[in-house]
């Protein structure tokens, strides 16, 4: 139940399922294990060396040598150009490796030497006479990691390479390794690209399940129901003894099924959920160089089998699957039997059918990783192979008990640090798709530590050679990951810059290419900041998004001013949406206030609000966003058609006409409008008193939904009744939400010194996510800190963040709030729009008008859903030390902050309520 490798490992010898781990061909999950055909159609392009090596670089007395294999390949290299060191993981270093994969691409481009380690216990490498468990306790990250410290330096020393910048690269486990080697190793290797390296150890990952669940639900949301329905329905079919001939002849098992015990099952079980597991691990990743079998079975060909109602009931296809797996591996029957995988899991010998990777491996989740993918968590499609089975496993193999794997995977967080990786020039790529970037960075940690999450990816898919049917967002990753390197390393290509791209102004232009075609805005917008933003090019011009923020800023401070201990809750992009929507109908000192307000050029507001639109609502985002924008107009009365056809090519704005003649007639059908839109949560927005019978001749509205699903779920049974201190003094019962997990986390201060928390909340999307903001000491009252927030501000915590592993409280609540947004424009300058005297929308119509009124509601509802159920506690799953505990409970504010564009909500939260879920947003302007 650990790493699947990243295929710098060939085919390996036979093993039957290793139900701790998955590495490279030979060590699956899934049926691809059972194939034992080795590819030998690739020419040896580097012949294979040898490398002397301690057994033990941390016992000084201990002089036991041993050889260990690398590879070397110099086409490329050019005098004075950097050296590539490509990190082997569990499993046979694979010398195809050195002939493809992106990393020669590079390597192509900057004249550099190209080396490859084996890992020590892994293909030929062996370092002792066989694999006892006396023997593997020199088998760790740290004596691996020791092992590349002492060939980087004599390979350095013997081939005049000293001064050459070094560059690590390792994927899955190796790029946990390629990591880890910077962090600890800092003067011998210059900076690293760590592939979807899984950095935070646990004893249980039911997470990676999860993962599986919504990779299975990107292709039909329906597929992971039906595969969850099969599961549980074999299940079943396993406690009855008469159904076991059956079941035996389904599968076309070897010998007749036995189940005596449950990590009999439990086993079976896996075997069979492992086909799916490797299948979206590796979806679609290119690894046929390699002479990997399978690569044709996708995501998209198991979910076409689970929807295939010709075949039976779920079960039915469930088996079509296996048999499917069965015929493409060419496996002639399924050994289902646990008795079999001890005995050979406890073979101990070179020549044993475990030792390609399969025993060692899994010794190393029991020493140090864990990674044991459990069906504890609900919300993923199997069932029947909880934590113990997985845990058990390390005492019958190697007497490791499970307080010992608790205390082990303590120290591996304690030693490496976990997600608060505490260095420099690591690149850390990982894909949406891939369940390993569950453990991985997938938000930038700092400047010098960027993340690169690439949407509808499997697991270190930018590691394969290039082919034209790749998504684009995948080779745009490439070449973003190869500029990062050419930052770090201060080194120019040296030769024709063909393939990947040579410089930030050529991959900008990449990027513009894509946006017209409707790619990657989000991820475009991720490189603009990360190319640019050291030269303060976002900060002195805000993105579309970050000006409409600016103003929405300005105007909550101004709100909270004049309502010091309500609660408040305000949207930016609601509130620039409206005034954006009057715009074109404005003239003069009208549109100039407004423009001067929204801060956009004289005619970059349509295009800039338009892009923001279909950003925060386009269908790659997993949250639910919905906006909606409409006029009503008095019937019969005259709007230009410029205004009109403005709006509703850049805000999809509809037109309708009512009579406003009869307040309540014309209240309540836009209020049943805007109730339709924000799926109920504001039935009333307009008051019939609102509206003037004789004057009103328009009302515009913007609406917001969002509802998003925290990626980490609060689970509702930990959810008590705690003390609030509220702002006005008095101490508060409300529910308070608690959960233990990893939260990116970070201590700002204000230009007066005073301190405040600030913690990241993710949604499920990725793309959303809620900021806390709560002042360090409790006499400090939120209203100081209040004034000094601004979107150079929010922009500035990233660097202070870090990601931590914490016991988190904050409230359950719902929050409603109705803010009148006239006082606070005017505030701000924008004030003859509301002046009978001075309003001037004369493109809107011929006739005068003037707004009589602007007012936004808006509703917050916090509570405990999302994707991830924490994992059940148990007494393996403490730290040596407790986690610390943040806990809000005294008045604080949040934002809802859509990551590529700025903040999009913000709410002040006091004395009565609680933090949030879906957000919603009702926003009228009538113009009398």
């Amino acid at each position: 139940m650990a790493l699947e490798r990243c295929e710098l490992l060939c085919n390996v010898t036979l093993f039957l399922l290793f139900s701790f781990f998955v590495v490279g061909e030979g060590q699956s999950k899934g049926f691809r294990k059972f194939n034992q055909v080795q590819d030998t159609r690739h020419r040896v392009v580097s012949e294979e060396q040898w490398f002397t090596q301690k057994l033990d670089h941390f016992a000084g007395a201990d002089s036991r040598k041993w050889k260990q294999r690398y590879f070397v390949n110099e086409t490329y290299y050019k005098p004075g150009g950097p050296v590539f060191l490509m990190i082997g993981g569990e499993g046979p270093a694979n010398p195809v490796w050195m002939e493809y994969g992106t990393w020669l691409t590079y390597a192509k481009k900057v004249g550099a030497l190209c080396l490859m380690l084996e890992h020590r216990f892994y293909g030929k490498s062996h370092p002792t006479i066989d694999l006892s468990t006396d023997s593997l306790r020199f088998l760790s990250s740290r004596q691996a990691l020791a092992d590349l410290a002492h060939f980087r330096t004599v390979m350095a020393e013997t081939r005049g390479l000293t001064n050459s910048k070094w560059v690590a690269f390792g994927g899955s486990y190796p790029g946990s390794l390629a990591a880890w080697f910077r962090l600890k190793y800092p003067h011998l290797v210059h900076a690293s690209v760590a592939t979807s390296a899984p950095v935070f150890a646990t004893v249980n990952f039911p997470e990676y399940l999860e993962v599986v669940w919504r990779s299975l639900a990107s292709e039909n949301a329906e597929c992971p129901l039906l595969v969850k329905k099969a599961s549980s329905t074999l299940l079943e079919r396993l406690k009855d003894p008469k159904t076991y001939d059956n079941i035996t002849k389904d599968f076309n098992l070897c010998s007749k099924l036995q189940i005596q015990t449950e990590m009999d099952s439990a086993y079976f079980l896996e075997m069979l959920a492992g086909n799916f597991m490797d299948v979206v691990q590796y979806n679609e990743d290119n690894r046929g160089f390699e002479g990997v079998q399978g690569t044709n079975i996708t995501i998209k060909v198991l979910c076409g089998v689970m929807g295939d109602t010709s075949l039976g009931e779920p079960y039915a296809r469930y088996v079509a699957v296996a048999r499917l797996m069965m015929d493409t591996f060419s496996i002639k029957c399924l050994d289902a039997s646990f008795n079999n995988y001890v005995r050979e899991m406890t073979n101990t010998s070179w020549d044993g059918p475990a030792a390609g990777g399969g025993r060692q491996w899994v010794y190393q989740t029991c020493t140090e990783f864990g990674f044991y993918q459990s069906t504890d968590s609900p919300n993923q499609p199997f069932t029947g192979f909880p934590l113990v089975y997985h845990v058990k496993q390390c005492a019958d193999f190697y007497n490791v008990s499970a307080e010992q794997l608790a205390e082990a995977v303590a120290q591996t967080n304690e030693y490496y640090g976990g997600y608060d990786i505490r260095s420099t020039r690591i690149v850390l790529p990982n894909g949406s798709i891939d369940p390993w970037h569950a453990l991985g960075i997938t938000q930038d940690i700092t400047p010098d530590l960027p993340a690169v999450f690439i949407k509808g990816t499997a697991h270190c898919a930018n590691m394969y050679p290039a082919r034209s049917e790749d998504l684009p967002q995948l080779a745009l990753a490439r070449d973003h990951i190869f500029l990062l390197l050419q930052k770090s390393m201060m080194i120019s290509p040296v030769g024709p810059r063909d393939g990947v791209l040579g410089t930030p102004n050529n991959f900008w232009k990449l990027c513009a290419v894509e946006l017209a075609m409707k790619h990657l805005s989000l991820f475009c917008l991720y490189v603009l900041v990360t190319l640019y933003g050291h030269k303060g090019v976002l900060s002195q011009t805000p993105s579309y998004g970050e000006r409409g923020s600016d103003l929405g800023i300005q105007v909550f401070q101004q709100v909270v001013r004049s309502k010091p201990l309500e609660n408040v809750v305000l949207s930016p992009h609601g509130v620039a949406s409206i005034l954006g929507m009057l715009l074109p109908g404005a003239h003069g000192e009208t549109r100039k206030q407004i423009l001067k307000g929204l801060r956009y050029k004289k005619n970059g507001p349509y295009r800039m609000l338009k892009k923001l639109h279909k950003t925060l609502t386009a269908k790659s985002n997993q949250d639910v966003v919905l906006i909606a924008n409409a006029m009503f107009s008095q019937e019969g009365f005259p709007m230009e058609e410029a205004f009109v056809s403005t709006n509703k090519a850049n805000f999809q704005c509809k037109s309708r006409d009512l009579d406003f003649s009869n307040p309540n007639v014309a209240a309540d059908e836009i209020n049943e409008w805007v109730n339709n839109k924000t799926k109920g949560h504001i039935p009333n927005l307009i008051k019939a008193d609102m509206l003037d019978p004789a004057l009103t001749r328009l009302v515009a509205v913007n609406s917001i939904y969002f509802k998003g699903l925290w990626k980490s779920r609060f689970q509702p049974e930990n959810t008590k009744m705690r003390p609030f201190n509220g702002g006005n003094g008095n101490v508060y019962k409300v529910p308070m939400m608690s959960q233990l997990s990893v939260f990116s986390i970070g201590i700002a201060t204000t230009p007066q010194g005073l301190k405040y928390k600030v913690i990241e909340l993710p949604y499920h999307g990725n793309t959303i996510s809620m900021v806390i903001v709560v002042p360090s000491e409790e006499d400090t009252p939120l209203s100081r800190v209040i004034p000094h927030i601004s979107t150079a501000t929010v922009q500035s915590w990233s660097k202070l963040m870090h990601m931590r592993k914490v016991r988190l409280l904050i409230p359950k609540f719902t929050a409603d709030a109705e803010v009148d947004l006239e006082a606070p424009l005017s505030a701000l300058g924008i004030t003859d729009m509301f002046s009978q005297d001075k309003a001037d929308f004369r493109h809107l119509s011929a006739q005068p008008v003037h707004v009589s009124k602007a007012l936004q509601k808006a509703k917050v509802v916090v509570n405990e859903d999302g994707t991830k159920a924490a994992a059940a506690t148990t007494a393996i799953l403490l730290a040596r030390s407790s986690p610390p505990w943040v806990t809000v409970d005294r008045p604080f504010l949040f934002l809802i902050r859509h990551n590529p564009t700025g903040p999009r909500y913000y709410s002040l939260y006091g004395p009565d309520q609680p933090a949030v879920s879906p957000a919603i947003t009702g926003q009228p302007l009538v113009a009398s």
